[in-house]
């Protein structure tokens, strides 16, 4: 289905106020990879599915880096457009906040 790049926000917990660059992967059946990061190495990732009839995503995060290691906890969202996907996130160690994905390349 595409790559998409985006943003992070973090609106809560120790990451609170902070915006990382995010990337998504869709393959063509739905299955769903990517990555948060930021300058310091501090980062997860996550992979899933996608379901093209609803556009809804859950997306579980399986790893993480530097502050983030050890981390859980899912992203959940919907595509609005084939172009753009939006979502909010929730980790084990209290950040939440919202994500948003437009797409650059099929």
């Amino acid at each position: 289905m595409g790559v998409y790049l985006g943003t992070i926000n973090f609106t809560a917990g120790p990451d609170g106020t902070s915006n990382w660059p995010i990337e998504l992967f869709v393959a063509n059946d739905g299955t769903a990879l990517g990555d948060t990061f930021d300058p310091e190495g501090d980062g997860f990732q996550f992979q899933g599915t996608v379901n093209f009839t609803s556009g809804a995503f859950t997306l579980a995060v399986n790893g993480g880096a530097e502050s983030l290691t050890g981390i859980t906890g899912n992203l959940t969202g919907n595509f609005v457009s084939s172009m753009l996907a939006n979502g909010t996130f929730n980790l084990s160690n209290g950040d939440t906040g919202t994500v948003s994905f437009p797409k650059v390349a099929p």
